[in-house]
């Protein structure tokens, strides 16, 4: 349909269908859950050392954010750069804080082996540590997430500043 120089179309109400993808549509005519609606960074800015602890933050990696809805559900991913000054079991955690209510929602044993590559003490083992999980929290309260970790005997384990990630991806469900 063509529409004359003075006449206008309302296009809350008169338009319908899909607009082809070759006229800078999807195609799509609804759209299914699944889709990233925000995301948060963070990243150590820090070098933070650490001996023989339990359940410690690691300093900068924390995110407060607030759900769009109580079915969202969040992705958090982190990359841990850290050296031991010696051989060392080693743990990392996700925790949930909702309300002043803080949980442990993940945690990742497999992290727990650290050896250093020769038996010379004044040598560091350097890794990187990954960790994901979904997270289905069902509120639309703020939440802050952040990375912790344990630290086994009386070692050194050093997060290495800004070479340390932290994301949280909220997706509809």
């Amino acid at each position: 349909t063509r529409i004359g120089p003075n006449q206008s179309i309302n296009l809350a109400s008169n338009v319908t269908g899909t607009l082809p993808t070759g006229n800078g549509g999807t195609g799509a005519t609804s759209f299914a859950p699944g889709k990233v609606l925000q995301v948060k960074y963070a990243y150590g800015n820090t070098t933070q050392s650490l001996n023989a602890v339990n359940n410690q933050d690691i300093t900068s990696l924390s995110i407060a954010i607030t759900p769009a809805s109580t079915s969202s559900k969040f992705l958090l991913s982190t990359v841990i750069q850290a050296k031991f000054t010696d051989n060392s079991g080693f743990g990392t955690s996700f925790v949930k804080t909702v309300g002043g209510s803080s949980s442990v929602i993940f945690t990742d044993v497999s992290t727990s082996a650290m050896y250093l590559n020769s038996s010379d003490t004044s040598i560091d083992s350097r890794g990187r540590f990954f960790l994901q999980f979904l997270d289905s929290p069902s509120t639309t309260s703020e939440i802050t997430y952040k990375v912790q970790v344990d630290v086994d005997n009386s070692v050194t384990f050093q997060h290495a500043g800004n070479l340390s990630t932290f994301s949280v991806m909220e997706i509809e469900s």
